[in-house]
């Protein structure tokens, strides 16, 4: 693959490649995601941040969440 084609490839959404995922983007911020990529699950799995299992990705977010010092 050449430079150019993977560049376009960076710049498109997972969404393109997978119409069927859903966009879970709102939920993952109200547990404390602050990413700036969108969050799109398939199958359990978050395809958008290199097919981490969503039941520990939004785990974690919660940890995270519970652990952060409130202002």
């Amino acid at each position: 693959m050449t430079a150019t084609a993977t560049a376009k490839m960076d710049r498109m959404p997972a969404s393109c490649f997978f119409p069927q995922s859903d966009d879970m983007t709102a939920y993952a911020q109200s547990l404390g995601y602050r990413g700036k990529r969108r969050v799109y699950v398939l199958d359990g799995k978050v395809i958008s941040h290199r097919s981490l299992n969503w039941f520990e990705f939004s785990a974690a977010l919660r940890v995270r969440q519970r652990n952060r010092p409130s202002s």
